[in-house]
């Protein structure tokens, strides 16, 4: 692999070699995010023509064919790849060549892109890492140190051991070292043997099980988008190829999930919610999907219906509930597949069949309702309560008598007028009035008074 640094052309030879560094989501911007991908199927041959010098034909140019029969048999179809050999005159060596373009291509398919600090200029193009992804590996597997003292490390998260666990640390100088654990007590974990040189708190760590390794990856391409930033461009890296190259052995992919294959409990019960919600003073009806966690889930698909209607879909989410506004009173019911890290989903758990009604409670009663005298008229002035900012309408009614069954409506007026002034009137004539609200919804709210109505008098005095 061949690269310009800015300042010369550097080279790199694809071959075994331990990761000159270590990542993990305390490490990587933008909340730990890596941004995965994968090859094009295309872009995976299983016949390789190569191109050799062949002693026996006067050194012309020969084609040796090799094939990946279990790339072959899976395609159902031939995907051949030209690979020129330069200076190659072994038969052994050229056949080594095209295995390891086939093996490359069938093995390290998976690629990842994300950004880190300045310890992203650490590595180099053609450099192996080491990569740490909790979601994935479906354990904490990585963070920072948080003290040291000899070989005893103290971390910054709860780990689980087991037999050959191998902590893997960033040191100060840049490179990164390995070390078998041989105890843990709370969050101290003790290694056989000291590092090089001392570690220091903040400092990266990963951890490496039998059962669950670390990513290994190879640099492709190293940006700058922003002065304090690195963005890291790289392919999977496996280390068994090499043997397989070489010896045809098997290549041994690292298990880097703890989470089963196809195997994905589904949530526990669902549940189906309303409430409601003031928004520009009109009261909305939301609905609130809420489940319980799934073990080993990483995320939740989402559907819900209204009645007898299609199922609508959520944008998938990792938190345990969803909202959804503006619904309308009916039947709704609701389910929920729980996503693994290898994007495996659960059988759905469902919800019982709900009633949803909308916003049902009353508007409350205004809190006071004046009258006072004008000259042939009457003034009334009310005041709102907290919590009536969804009301559409004051309704105002009055009658000669003090029996509010007796009253007629004097007005509907809309929210926030709080007064309003009958003119006109003889000298003297007396009312008594009534007053109560009426939400957007249509939802009428009770009297005020409840018993005998405020008295109001036009006045008679003439000035």
């Amino acid at each position: 692999m061949s690269t310009w640094d800015g300042s010369q052309i550097t080279f790199n030879a694809d071959m075994p070699g331990d990761p000159v560094y270590t990542y993990n989501p305390s490490q990587i911007l933008n909340n730990g995010e890596i941004q995965y991908s994968g090859t094009r199927a295309r872009d995976r041959h299983n016949l390789a023509l190569v191109a050799w010098d062949n002693p026996d034909q006067s050194f012309s140019t020969d084609k040796e064919p090799v094939f990946d029969e279990v790339a072959l048999a899976e395609s159902g179809s031939v995907n051949e790849l030209s690979v020129e050999a330069y200076g190659c005159t072994s038969l052994a060596q050229a056949q080594r060549a095209g295995q390891y373009a086939l093996i490359t291509e069938q093995t390290q398919t998976r690629c990842g892109t994300f950004r880190v600090g300045l310890d992203g200029g650490i590595p180099k193009t053609g450099q192996i890492i080491a990569v740490a992804d909790p979601m994935l590996a479906g354990r904490a597997n990585g963070g920072r140190i948080s003290a040291v003292a000899g070989r005893v490390i103290t971390v910054d998260r709860d780990i689980d051991l087991s037999t050959g666990a191998k902590l893997r640390v960033n040191l100060p100088s840049g490179k990164t070292e390995a070390r078998v654990i041989t105890s843990l007590t709370g969050r101290r974990v003790t290694v056989a043997a000291s590092f090089s040189e001392v570690p220091e708190a903040e400092c990266g760590w990963i951890l490496e099980y039998d059962d669950l390794k670390t990513m290994q990856f190879l640099v492709r391409n190293i940006t700058r988008p922003e002065w304090h930033q690195y963005q890291l461009e790289c392919i999977q890296h496996e280390p068994s190829k090499f043997d397989a190259i070489d010896f045809g052995a098997v290549v041994d992919i690292r298990p880097i999930s703890g989470i089963p294959v196809g195997v994905q409990a589904a949530p526990g019960a669902v549940f189906v919610t309303q409430h409601v919600v003031i928004e520009q003073g009109i009261a909305v009806t939301n609905m609130t999907i809420s489940w319980d966690a799934a073990p080993g889930a990483v995320a939740y698909d989402v559907e819900w219906r209204w009645d007898s209607r299609e199922w609508v879909k959520v944008p998938r989410t990792g938190e345990q509930s969803v909202d959804v506004p503006g619904i309308y009173s009916g039947q709704y019911m609701a389910r929920v597949r729980a996503v693994s890290a290898l994007n495996v989903s659960s059988l759905p758990a469902t919800s019982l069949l709900t009633n949803l009604q909308g916003k049902t409670s009353l508007p409350p009663a205004v809190t006071s309702l004046t009258a006072t005298s004008l000259i042939f008229g009457i003034a009334l002035k009310w005041t709102f309560p907290p919590g009536a900012e969804d009301t559409q309408r004051t309704e105002i009614w009055y009658g000669q008598a003090n029996d509010l069954a007796k009253a007629t409506k004097l007005s509907d007026l809309a929210y926030p007028q709080s007064e309003h002034v009958m003119q006109g009137l003889l000298a003297g004539v007396t009312f008594f009035f009534w007053a109560r609200l009426v939400d957007r919804t249509g939802n009428v709210g009770p009297w005020y008074p409840t018993g005998a109505g405020v008295m109001g008098q036009a006045s008679s005095d003439a000035g």
